[in-house]
């Protein structure tokens, strides 16, 4: 077990957060898959391993969800556009 707050229970809630998506629970995946993005790009940078795969996952999630506006905008942040 991990402390609170360590970058390991982010990446794991992302896997979590991407199995659910698999599943189509698409209300319990959203909120793991987007603060685990937000831990992991905020403690580890926009272009650590880990938070590109959560970013990875994030797209998947949209994709699946049928929002592509919103996978659209996390996939523009993965190339660096802000917009």
């Amino acid at each position: 077990m991990f402390p609170d707050g360590h970058w390991q229970t982010a990446v794991a809630e992302s896997i979590l957060g991407d199995c659910l998506t698999r599943m189509e629970r698409f209300q319990e995946a959203e909120p793991m898959l987007l603060e685990s993005y937000r831990f992991l790009y905020e403690h580890q940078g926009a272009n650590s391993l880990h938070s590109l795969a959560a970013l990875e996952r994030l797209i998947r999630f949209y994709t699946a969800n049928g929002d592509p506006a919103a996978a659209n905008r996390f996939r523009k942040l993965g190339e660096g556009d802000t917009r």
